[in-house]
């Protein structure tokens, strides 16, 4: 088989039946197991590839006697050399914080403070352990790139997200005036970072991980389903993926809402019992935009059925909580005096608050 595949959907109940079985150029193992669907449509486009895009199962940390070990399977996207940068859209499970950001919600400003120069995008560096994973987020692990300037890091991380963030104000209501939605992100990418960054699209690769706080925020509907509102409202993620695939952004990583309902931050019933709808909706015009599209090399992630799984397996993977979460997890001395707090070690929790830990990203190495 070619070392190159243009694929759509891992790890996932999504078309399960065509999974197959790849060998990873490069890898240190001779053969392993991979889970990937081969988009048929895309067969034609195999030899111009880009090794960004193979996005296979990399070495998964496992426990084995309270140690983490690596095995042979794991759905966390990998990607080669070849990536010089992430550009990053979303909420709260993706933004980082800039110190030209708001504080707790971006990197670099907020709808209230839109524009910005040049050098003031090359003048914000991320700070340390500042995400909602309450240390390095799943970006960050993916890319290295933890702390100071996105230039300085191998990959670069440019991270456009903004904690609270939905998709657009057509359907749902924002919480604050300073939000900025996945519309205004992208458009504040293309007004301002743009030119700056001048990034190569060829060696670029797009994530857009949205939807959490569209879900809880959803209203009641009247005569109409939630799969069919969820998908006119995921389609306006791809009316914005528009204006990067002008441009000539050609690699993108879709993520979907991960299991809410098994948080234990405290959301009702209600607030979490249509993740499913949005994530079928998600997949929909996903798949639509990747048919319209055959030059594009798009993976769509299923964080819903990766987070059960763990869930549902946690000794697997040295998780000795998944029910609750430790809060009094900022005070200082946490790292150290945790059993005073009544606490575990912090790498023990699944859950940060209503968010998902670093513990757990940090399974994805």
């Amino acid at each position: 088989m070619a070392d190159k595949s243009t694929i759509i959907g891992l790890y996932s109940k999504y078309d399960k039946k065509a999974y197959t079985d790849i060998i990873l150029p490069g890898s240190k193992m001779p053969r392993m197991r991979y889970s990937i669907r081969v988009d048929d449509h895309s067969r034609e486009s195999n030899r111009n590839y880009f090794a960004v895009l193979l996005l296979i199962f990399i070495l998964f940390n496992t426990c084995d006697g309270g140690k983490q070990v690596q095995s042979t399977f794991s759905p966390m996207p990998c990607y080669s050399s070849d990536v010089d940068a992430i550009l990053a859209f979303g909420d709260s499970y993706s933004f980082v914080q800039g110190t030209a950001g708001r504080s707790g919600y971006s990197f670099i400003g907020d709808k209230l403070n839109y524009a910005f120069s040049a050098d003031q995008l090359f003048s914000s560096q991320i700070r340390p352990n500042r995400t909602s994973a309450g240390g390095p987020n799943w970006l960050e692990y993916l890319t290295g790139c933890y702390k100071g300037y996105p230039r300085d890091c191998g990959t670069e991380l440019w991270d456009f997200s903004f904690s609270g963030a939905i998709i657009s104000e057509k359907y749902i209501a924002k919480n604050h005036d300073f939000t900025l939605t996945f519309e205004d992100q992208v458009q504040q990418w293309r007004d301002y970072a743009y030119e700056a960054l001048a990034l190569d699209p060829s060696r670029t690769l797009v994530t857009i991980f949205i939807g959490i706080n569209d879900v809880l925020a959803s209203p009641h509907l009247e005569g109409r389903s939630f799969f069919a509102f969820y998908s006119d409202l995921t389609a306006i993620i791809f009316d914005s993926v528009n204006s990067l695939y002008d441009r000539g952004f050609r690699n993108y990583l879709v993520l979907n809402v991960p299991p809410l309902d098994r948080s234990p931050y405290g959301y009702s019933r209600d607030e979490v019992l249509h993740v499913p709808e949005y994530n079928d909706a998600l997949y929909s015009v996903t798949k639509d935009f990747h048919y319209k599209h055959a030059d594009v090399q798009l993976t769509f992630f299923d964080t819903y059925e990766f987070f059960n799984t763990i869930l549902d397996n946690p000794d697997k993977y040295c998780i000795l909580d998944t029910k609750d979460y430790c809060k009094s997890f900022p005070e200082s001395d946490i790292d150290v005096n945790s059993s005073h707090y009544s606490c575990l070690s912090k790498d023990k929790y699944f859950w940060h608050g209503g968010y998902i830990s670093f513990a757990t990203y940090k399974l994805y190495l």
